[in-house]
C-alpha cells in the first residue's frame, strides 16, 4: 500500500488542484460576466425567479442576476448593468424579463435577453466583438454595433421596437425580416411590417419613463473602450450582410406571401332623432408590404326613410336621377363610400397616404386649419377622404382633399427645415372651400347660387429652444388672411347695394390701399408649447379682424360654411359695416396630462373680448375643448382592466352659453358643438362591446341638411350600442 503521503504529493495531487484552478476560473468569468442588479424602486414589487424556478428570498443592488434568471415587476422599474458586454437595461413596471446568459466564446460575447411582456430599454457601449439578442414571444432583435434601443410586449397585441441609436435586425419567428436604423421603429403586429419614422410623439410613447435614474449613462459611456478601427469596419461589414441577406434568407422570405387578410364586423343599434336604426357592417381589410387597403360594406335598417347617405344603386337609379351627370356623380360616391381606408405610413414618415377618413387635422400651428375633421357627422354623413404628404427632413409637403367624389374642400401646406444653434420649421399653407352652400336644402333661394370659393392662406414660423426626453419648449407664430375666388365677374347685392367684382382674387377682402384701414380680414397668433415630463402646455396670444377667426377649417366648418359664405357676401356688399370693423382678440391655454397607452387629458379654452372702435367687451365666440382618453389595464382590477373609454367635447360660445337671459336654460349641447363620448369593454381578444353619444347633423329623407332659425344645420343625438368582431 502506498504511503497516504505519496497520493498528496505525487502526480495525482494535482488532479484535484487542476479542477479547483479550473473551476475557479470559470467562476470568475462567470461573475465578471453575470449582470448586476444596480436598481430598483420598491423590493416588494419586484419578484427574481432563479433558473430552478424558486424566488430569489434577499433582493439587494449589487447582486448578480445569474443565468435563466427571470425579474417580474410590479410598480417598480429596475436597472441592470451587463458588464461583460458593456451594456445597462431598464425594466419598466408590470414587465417579465428574464436573462437567458452572457456568454464569452474566444472573444466573442454574445449577451441573449428575453421580454415576455412589458418594456424595456438597452444600451450597448461599444464593446469588442459582442452581439444583443432581444427574444419576444414572436421575434427576435439582433444588434451588434452601438446602440440605444426599446423593445415593448403587449401579449398578442403588439411586439415592438424602436432604435434612438444604432441600428438592428428584426426579424419574425417566421424568418421575415427587416433592417432597423436610428430614429425608426416597426411591430410585427402592425398592418404592414415595415420600419417607420420614429416620430416626436412615438418616441415620446415607447420611452416614456424609461430613462435611467441610478446609473450614469455618460459616465459608463466614456468608461467604455472604443473599438479598433479594424474591428469596427468587420463589425459594420457584418451588420451589413444582415441589414442584405444573402440568397439563402431571400429565398426563406419567398416562403411567406407577406400578404395578411383581416375581417372586421360592426353590429350597432342607434336611436336617431327618436327612432331605432339597425347598422351592420363589414369591413375586410388586407395588408401588403407597407400597404393596408380595406372596405366599409353597411347595411341599415330598415331601408325605408333613413337618413344615411348609404345606397347601393352605383348610379342605376333613373328615377333618383333622371339625368347622366347625377348618375355619374352617384356612381363615383358610392364607390368612394365603400371604400374603408387606404393607406401607406403615417404622417412624419418620408412618405405617407392615407384615404378615408381624415381626422383632427392641423396644417402649421391651426391658425387657418385646426383639428378639422371629415367624419364628424359619421356615419349620418359620411366621406372619404384623401391625404398625401412627403417629408425629407430638410422640406416636405402635406396636401388633403376631404370628398373624393365631391372634391369641394381642399388645402394643403410646404414647409422647410433648418438647424442654426436652435431648429426652425418655417411653412406656407392653403385651403379652400369651392361649394360653400352644397349642404344648403335644394328648395332654398341661394342653393342654386354661385358660389365664391372661400379661400384663406397663411405662415407660420416656429423655433424648438428644448428638446430633451425629460422637457421640451418652443416658440410660435403664424399670420393668415382670407382672399376668396371667384370663377366668374359677379355681382353681389345686399341690404347696402350692388356691387359687381371681376373674376379672379377678391384681393381688396384683405388689402385696400383706399382705406384708412387698409388691412382687413386677417388673423395673427403667437406663443409657446412643450412639455414637462407628462405635462403638456400651450399658452397662445391670438387677434382676428372682420370675418375670419383662429381655426378658420376647424371641427364645425362642415355646420358653419353656410353662414361664412354669408357673411362673406355681405362684406363684398357693405365692407364699411360696422359689424365688421371689430377686432377680437384672446388668450387660449391649454394644459394636460399624456400618460402613453395609460391616460390623456386634455382641457383648453379660449377667452375672447371685442373691440369696436374703442370699446372692449367679452366676446361670443370663445371655445371649450376638452379631450380624455383611458387605455385599458389603467384599472388593476379583473373586470375593469379591460375597460375603455374616450371623450371628445368641443363647444364654440360656451360663455354666451352661460349668459343665457330670459330663462333660457344653458344647454351644454346645441347647433355648435361637437361631442362624442364612448366606453368600451374587451371581453376577448377579437370582441368589443362599446356604448356610444355623439352629435350629428339632422337630415331629411333625399339626403339634405335640416336647417334650423339659427341659420345652422340642427343636430340631433345618436346614442349607440355596438359590437366589434375582428377576426
Amino acid at each position: 500500500m502506498k504511503n497516504p503521503l505519496f497520493i498528496l504529493t505525487g502526480k495525482t495531487f494535482w488532479l484535484p488542484v487542476l479542477l479547483a484552478v479550473c473551476a475557479v476560473c470559470a467562476t470568475a468569468g462567470t461573475e465578471e460576466n453575470s449582470p448586476i442588479l444596480e436598481y430598483f424602486d420598491e423590493a416588494s414589487e419586484i419578484e427574481i425567479i432563479d433558473s430552478e424556478g424558486f424566488a430569489v428570498r434577499e433582493l439587494y443592488p449589487g447582486m448578480n442576476i445569474g443565468k435563466g434568471d427571470s425579474i417580474i415587476t410590479g410598480a417598480s422599474s429596475v436597472e441592470i448593468r451587463l458588464p461583460g458586454s458593456k451594456g445597462i437595461v431598464k425594466i419598466a413596471g408590470k414587465s417579465q424579463f428574464r436573462i437567458d446568459g452572457v456568454e464569452d466564446v474566444h472573444g466573442f460575447t454574445n449577451t441573449e435577453l428575453f421580454l415576455a411582456s412589458g418594456k424595456i430599454r438597452v444600451i450597448k457601449f461599444p464593446a469588442s466583438r459582442s452581439a444583443y439578442t432581444v427574444g419576444t414571444p414572436s421575434a427576435l432583435l439582433t444588434v451588434h454595433e452601438p446602440s440605444d434601443f426599446g423593445v415593448s410586449v403587449i401579449e398578442g397585441a403588439l411586439e415592438s421596437a424602436a432604435i434612438l441609436e444604432g441600428a438592428a435586425l428584426f426579424a419574425k419567428n417566421t424568418g421575415e425580416s427587416i433592417g432597423l436604423e436610428k430614429g425608426r421603429t416597426a411591430d410585427i403586429y402592425a398592418p404592414v411590417f415595415l420600419p417607420f419614422t420614429l416620430s416626436a410623439q412615438r418616441k415620446e410613447e415607447f420611452f416614456f419613463d424609461m430613462n435611467f435614474v441610478q446609473l450614469n449613462v455618460e459616465e459608463i459611456a466614456r468608461a467604455s473602450s472604443a473599438l479598433p478601427a479594424e474591428e469596427e469596419e468587420e463589425s459594420e461589414s457584418f451588420f451589413s450582410s444582415l441589414l442584405n441577406p444573402r440568397p439563402a434568407s431571400a429565398e426563406k422570405d419567398k416562403t411567406a406571401s407577406g400578404l395578411t387578410f383581416h375581417l372586421g364586423l360592426r353590429l350597432s343599434m342607434l336611436l336617431v332623432d327618436r327612432k331605432n336604426y339597425g347598422l351592420a357592417a363589414a369591413m375586410p381589410s388586407l395588408e401588403y408590404k407597407g400597404f393596408g387597403a380595406g372596405l366599409y360594406l353597411p347595411l341599415v335598417f330598415p331601408k325605408k326613410d333613413n337618413p344615411w347617405d348609404y345606397d347601393w344603386d352605383f348610379g342605376t337609379n333613373r328615377e333618383r336621377h333622371p339625368e347622366r351627370s347625377e348618375r355619374e356623380k352617384d356612381l363615383a360616391r358610392d364607390l368612394s363610400l365603400k371604400l374603408g381606408f387606404l393607406e401607406y405610413g403615417e404622417p412624419g414618415d418620408v412618405f405617407f397616404l392615407r384615404a378615408g377618413s381624415i381626422h383632427n387635422l392641423t396644417l402649421g400651428r391651426g391658425l387657418l386649419v385646426s383639428r378639422y375633421s371629415n367624419d364628424a357627422d359619421f356615419p349620418l354623413l359620411p366621406r372619404t377622404g384623401a391625404r398625401i404628404g412627403v417629408d425629407g427632413g430638410e422640406a416636405g409637403f402635406d396636401v388633403f382633399l376631404t370628398d373624393i367624389a365631391q372634391p369641394d374642400i381642399f388645402g394643403g401646406r410646404v414647409f422647410i427645415r433648418e438647424k442654426f444653434l436652435i431648429a426652425f420649421e418655417a411653412g406656407f399653407s392653403a385651403a379652400a372651400d369651392r361649394k360653400p352652400r352644397r349642404d344648403l336644402p335644394a328648395h332654398s333661394a341661394q342653393a342654386g347660387a354661385v358660389d365664391p370659393t372661400l379661400m384663406g392662406i397663411s405662415a407660420d414660423l416656429s423655433a424648438g429652444l428644448v428638446d430633451t426626453e425629460e422637457a421640451s419648449f418652443a416658440l410660435f407664430a403664424e399670420g393668415g388672411a382670407l382672399i376668396p375666388w371667384l370663377q366668374d365677374t359677379t355681382l353681389f347685392t345686399g341690404p347696402a347695394g350692388s356691387r359687381v367684382y371681376e373674376k379672379g382674387f377678391i384681393t381688396e377682402v384683405f388689402y385696400d390701399r383706399s382705406r384708412s384701414e387698409k388691412f382687413a380680414n386677417y388673423g395673427i397668433s403667437a406663443g409657446i408649447q412643450g412639455n414637462i415630463a407628462a405635462l403638456h402646455y400651450t399658452l397662445e396670444y391670438r387677434r382676428s379682424q372682420g370675418i375670419f377667426r383662429h381655426g378658420y377649417f376647424g371641427p364645425l366648418y362642415h355646420r358653419l360654411r353656410s353662414t361664412e359664405i354669408d357673411r362673406l357676401e355681405l362684406w363684398l356688399t357693405d365692407p364699411a359695416s360696422p359689424e365688421f370693423a371689430v377686432t377680437t382678440t384672446g388668450v387660449y391655454a391649454e394644459l394636460g396630462v399624456r400618460l402613453p397607452r395609460k391616460l390623456r387629458i386634455i382641457a383648453g379654452y379660449y377667452a375672447a373680448f371685442e373691440k369696436n372702435r374703442s370699446a372692449y367687451s367679452a366676446s361670443s365666440f370663445d371655445t371649450l375643448e376638452l379631450e380624455l382618453a383611458l387605455d385599458k389595464n389603467l384599472i388593476p382590477l379583473p373586470v375593469l382592466e379591460n375597460l375603455f373609454a374616450s371623450l371628445s367635447y368641443n363647444r364654440q360660445m360656451f360663455a354666451h352659453a352661460l349668459r343665457r337671459k330670459d330663462g333660457e336654460n344653458f344647454r351644454l349641447i346645441d347647433e355648435r358643438t361637437l361631442i362624442t363620448a364612448q366606453a368600451g369593454l374587451s371581453l376577448t381578444r377579437n370582441l368589443d362591446l362599446l356604448l356610444g353619444l355623439t352629435t350629428m347633423t339632422r337630415k331629411t329623407p333625399d339626403g339634405r341638411a335640416v336647417y334650423g332659425k339659427s341659420g345652422l344645420p340642427e343636430w340631433d343625438r345618436v346614442v349607440s350600442m355596438e359590437t366589434r368582431v375582428r377576426l
